[in-house]
């Protein structure tokens, strides 16, 4: 009898492709998430926390609850070549499979300038205190335009 080998998938990246793509492999394949952060940070939804304090808590989500099967190593890619990936802690990951998923750089819908959570949390919390902006919000559209959509 012969026992069949998930293969290994990596994913550079923990963003809204990354997690897509880690959590739709990970009843069938080893994954590994590569992402530097603790948590995703939804930054979509910072505009809302702004404008409703109760809503902060619900920006991050973190990622040692995001796979079942899978792990996340918390780490930036350094290189990555045809049989897998060099971390910035000297690791190398040997993949069958690599997804780069690293997102952008366009601005988000508020700058933060961090992607630490704490450091998110106490700026959003920080810039709640300002009544510069609208009490509340029914929508907010976010367009970009190139690769991002």
């Amino acid at each position: 009898m012969t026992e069949t080998v998930a293969a290994t998938v990596a994913v550079v990246g923990g963003g809204y492709g990354g997690i897509a793509a880690a959590t739709a492999l990970d009843d069938v394949a080893d994954v590994v998430l590569i992402e530097p952060r603790d948590a995703f940070v939804h930054n979509v939804a910072a505009l809302r926390g702004l404008v409703d304090p109760g809503w902060t808590d619900r920006l991050f989500f973190p990622y040692d609850r995001l796979l079942k099967r899978g792990r996340v190593l918390r780490d930036r890619a350094t290189r990555v070549d045809a049989a897998g990936i060099t971390l910035g802690s000297g690791q190398r990951i040997t993949a069958d499979y690599i997804i780069l998923a690293t997102g952008s750089s366009y601005p988000p819908g508020i700058e933060l300038g961090t992607t630490a959570v704490p450091s998110v949390e106490r700026q959003i919390r920080r810039l709640n205190g300002r009544r510069w902006c609208q009490r509340s919000v029914s929508s907010v559209l976010r367009t970009s335009v190139g690769f991002g959509g």
